[in-house]
């Protein structure tokens, strides 16, 4: 009985032992088979991944192999359709061009020149492609072209390539690209530029005539011809910036306070002409040829450009009565307290102790200046109207160009050009204007003057007209 019970439990542990094992290699199949059927899925979407897009690595490569491949003119074309905008045809003009653009493109544009007939008004330059550029040419006189004007010629008119982008009818225009200045006159305009430089060329005669047939004047006893140690006292309104080899020689109430502004720009005193406020441009150090030696003066003299801009002279004066005694500010207030015992002369009964300032009319504005018993210096306030002649000394110095201050801006920018500088400064807009310029302001002040006063004021100044080329407009008695 015992052995029949342990065969019979041998039989039931065998018959289990089987289950299990049964059981258990089910599962192990189950699960293989669901491993297959994943790897079969991926293989497939690889599969047709694959066939539907080409090797990544594949296009890399073929990309760098096509891009070594490529010539230098192909590389270069590249090069230059990227940096051309694309330019509104209709008008032929980007306004987003800029001097940067333009300095990139000279190596690939072609330069070329407008040409107009003689007399003719000036258009927009058409140009035929692949025309060489012309040279200036001396002017009609047969007057040579100066050092400068040989130097400093217009900027090249962009000529625009054709690019993709256009369709045919535009490729045919290849209209130029006109390089606008911020005052709105086109740089780009030869004929301004030469008109300008045959101007200077007559107004510098103009002077050196005048010179001449006033020395030994009685008039003109103050003229200085000869530089002595003397004389060098008397140069501080001339204005050195020696890394870039100019002198300019500041008048008050001609534009002064704008290149003084460009002056302290170019002596990396401001960052820009906008940084400078208007106390900035006079109350800052600028050197002037009255700190240096003779010697040094003289070597500047040869070698540096030099330039000044002029005014009607009673115009100037117009404007100086404006500003300094019709204006009330602090400096102004200080201004008058030092001249009036002049003004109001020896029956007048100012006290500088007094509070309050006597009021200044025009008539007694214009006595104090052409009394020619007062005597007026290069410093302190009676500089503001001061003669010209006494400030810049034209017949010593022979100026490279003399401005006009009814086109004051442009020719400031002319001469920035001329100078070379009109990359890196502009000329800025006045912060302080009088709007004292034209006939019917200053009529309208003359209009209070008797004609012995008016008569005065003719012969205060009467150096200065001569000179600059404003005595065939003397001031009508």
């Amino acid at each position: 009985m015992v052995l029949l019970s342990d065969i019979k439990s041998s039989c039931t542990c065998g018959v289990n032992m089987r289950l299990r094992l049964r059981k258990f290699c089910s599962k192990q199949r189950l699960s293989l088979l669901a491993c297959l059927l994943v790897a079969l899925f991926i293989l497939c979407y690889l599969s047709l991944w694959r066939t539907a897009k080409p090797d990544v690595c594949g296009i890399v490569c073929a990309t760098s192999e096509k891009d070594t491949k490529k010539s230098p003119t192909d590389q270069a074309a590249e090069v230059k359709t990227k940096l051309i905008p694309q330019v509104d045809v209709t008008s032929g003009r980007d306004q987003s061009l800029t001097l940067r653009h333009h300095n990139d493109l000279k190596a690939d544009a072609t330069p070329t020149r407008p040409k107009h007939d003689q007399g003719a008004t000036p258009t927009r330059p058409k140009h035929d492609q692949g025309a060489p550029p012309t040279l200036p040419k001396p002017d009609k006189d047969g007057t040579p072209l100066s050092k400068h004007q040989q130097n400093s010629t217009s900027l090249p008119v962009a000529s625009q390539d054709k690019t993709s982008t256009m369709n045919s009818s535009t490729k045919k225009q290849n209209k130029s690209i006109n390089i606008v200045n911020n005052e709105g006159y086109m740089q780009s305009n030869s004929s301004l530029y030469e008109k300008w430089t045959h101007e200077q060329e007559l107004k510098k005669k103009h002077v050196q005539d005048t010179c001449k047939s006033l020395r030994g004047d009685s008039r003109a006893a103050n003229l200085n011809y000869d530089l002595t140690e003397a004389v060098l006292k008397t140069l501080n309104h001339l204005l050195v910036v020696d890394s870039h080899k100019i002198i300019y020689c500041y008048v008050p109430k001609i534009g002064c306070t704008s290149w003084k502004r460009i002056l302290l720009v170019l002596l990396e005193k401001f960052k820009r002409v906008e940084d400078v406020s208007h106390m900035g441009a006079h109350y800052t150090p600028i050197p002037n040829l009255s700190k240096f030696t003779l010697d040094e003066v003289k070597q500047r003299l040869r070698n540096y450009t030099t330039f000044m801009i002029t005014r009607d002279p009673v115009e100037r004066v117009v404007s100086c009565f404006r500003d300094k005694f019709e204006k009330d500010n602090p400096d102004n207030r200080g201004l008058q307290r030092n001249v009036m015992p002049g003004i109001q002369g020896k029956s007048g009964n100012y006290n500088k102790s007094d509070k309050i300032l006597p009021k200044v009319d025009f008539p007694q504005f214009a006595r104090y200046v052409s009394d020619s018993q007062n005597i007026f210096g290069n410093y302190g306030p009676t500089e503001h109207w001061n003669e010209v002649y006494k400030m810049c000394h034209p017949c010593l110095v022979r100026y490279d160009f003399i401005g006009e201050f009814d086109k004051l801006t442009r020719d400031s920018e002319l001469i920035l050009k001329a100078t070379g500088l009109e990359k890196a400064v502009r000329f800025p807009k006045a912060t302080n204007p009088t709007n004292s310029s034209g006939d019917s302001v200053a009529n309208k002040y003359l209009s209070l003057l008797n004609k012995t006063e008016i008569t005065a004021l003719n012969k205060r100044y009467e150096i200065d007209a001569e000179l600059f080329g404003y005595s065939d407009q003397p001031v009508p008695l």
